[in-house]
């Protein structure tokens, strides 16, 4: 069987190969792995709680994050949930994201941390089509105006 794009790729690997190391992160002062298996379950948790949000085919997703396993889940997530993702650097001005936020279309945006979610905040009386905010960072509080990624995949 050929497979015909990442998505199918992504979950084929993990089933074939569920218990190989998928990621391999440093956090909490040492190595750890997230094995395939655990990656592509969260991947398709978070395309059911995108899913769930109301995001369809075609919808516009932001990931507002550097480099991070989460980063990842959302990525594949959103393409497994049908939607088009935009990233955006987190070093970027709130202005700047803001311009991408908008020119995007983005429904959604995952924010890395709290820094990234007061950026967009600051912004989101600009945002119209910006409906939902998702935090990435495990360890950050749920806000009232935003899920956890903990949350979505729920």
């Amino acid at each position: 069987m050929q497979l015909a794009n990442l998505t199918q790729i992504v979950l084929a690997h993990g089933s074939e190969h569920p218990d190989r190391p998928c990621l391999r992160f440093f956090r909490d002062d040492r190595w750890q792995e997230l094995c395939w298996g655990v990656f592509t379950e969260r991947v398709r948790a978070v395309a059911g709680g995108l899913a769930t949000l109301g995001v369809e085919t075609g919808d516009r997703v932001a990931i507002v994050s550097a480099n991070r396993p989460e980063w990842a889940l959302a990525d594949i997530g959103a393409i497994a949930c049908g939607a088009v993702v935009t990233t955006i650097y987190p070093t970027l001005t709130a202005e700047d994201t803001a311009f991408i936020l908008a020119h995007s279309g983005s429904r959604v945006a995952f924010v890395e941390d709290r820094e990234q979610l007061d950026k967009v905040r600051a912004v989101r009386d600009r945002l119209p089509r910006l409906e939902r905010l998702v935090l990435l960072d495990p360890e950050a509080n749920r806000e009232a105006d935003a899920h956890t990624l903990a949350d979505l995949e729920a």
